[in-house]
């Protein structure tokens, strides 16, 4: 990638008025983590094309890097203004109102992940709807996680919540974290990633379900602990530990090196 970045610095030097070499220039630098000049560079990019929503959404994305969060919001406004179907200017959007305590307006945003072409969701190869909210009564709902042990850890909390409007849940989840997982809730059955699927109805992606019940900062599902950790459940655990803690894990299906994008198990 150093020749690379050395290509496209040549680039910029030789057209310097173009402003997309500058973008593809900013691009490159935040690939290999050199934000503050990614920053400076997609700053003459938008300055050169003004009108081009991929270099305001990759200035969003270093000055996001760079603890600049509202400045990136506006980025990335910017860019949906320009483009108001640019769905990684979206997603962008929601992590940065996420970081500033929008948590309603941060899951809105991040169902346009959906519709990033590079994204594989869970579940797009089954047969049955997905769940868009509504009467559950009497359903019997799949939850698949997405991306990794982190995010599954973090959101299999709001699962419960469609046992208390009245749905049958099954949970697909990562097959080691399946013993963990099995302490969420006597109700919930939870199947290990690769396992035969049950008959269901509908089935939705875990990171939809703040979405769909609408979850803000005062809303958040607060029952703690939510999950109690197992010998079973940590990697490399002897059975005469006589102490468990909680360990947390890397998230092995997503790295921001990857752009945060999300990448479906099943």
């Amino acid at each position: 990638m150093i020749e690379d970045l050395a290509i496209l610095r040549r680039l910029t030097d030789e057209f310097p008025e173009e402003g997309d070499r500058w973008t593809a220039f900013g691009c490159a630098l935040i690939r290999e983590r050199h934000i503050d000049e990614a920053r400076n560079v997609l700053e003459k990019a938008t300055e050169l094309s003004p009108d081009n929503p991929l270099a305001w959404n990759n200035l969003a994305s270093a000055l996001r890097h760079s603890g600049r969060i509202k400045e990136a919001l506006k980025a990335c406004e910017k860019a949906i203004t320009i483009s108001p179907e640019h769905a990684e200017a979206w997603f962008h959007l929601g992590d940065c109102r996420m970081l500033l305590g929008d948590f309603k307006g941060a899951y809105e945003c991040y169902e346009w992940r959906k519709r990033i072409p590079e994204v594989d969701m869970p579940g797009a190869h089954l047969k049955q709807p997905e769940w868009t909210g509504g009467d559950l009564d009497g359903k019997t709902v799949l939850v698949i996680a997405e991306q990794g042990f982190g995010d599954s850890i973090q959101y299999c909390r709001f699962v419960p919540l469609l046992k208390e409007h009245g749905a049958v849940v099954h949970f697909v989840v990562q097959s080691r974290l399946k013993t963990l997982f099995q302490s969420l809730d006597r109700a919930v059955n939870v199947i290990g990633s690769g396992e035969p699927l049950p008959s269901f109805d509908l089935q939705i992606p875990l990171l939809s379900l703040p979405y769909l019940f609408e979850t803000n900062f005062d809303s958040m599902p607060t029952k703690v602990p939510y999950l109690s950790p197992t010998p079973e459940a940590r990697p490399g655990s002897r059975p005469d530990r006589r102490t468990w803690g909680f360990q947390a894990w890397t998230c092995l299906a997503r790295h921001r090196r990857n752009g945060g994008r999300p990448r479906a198990f099943i």
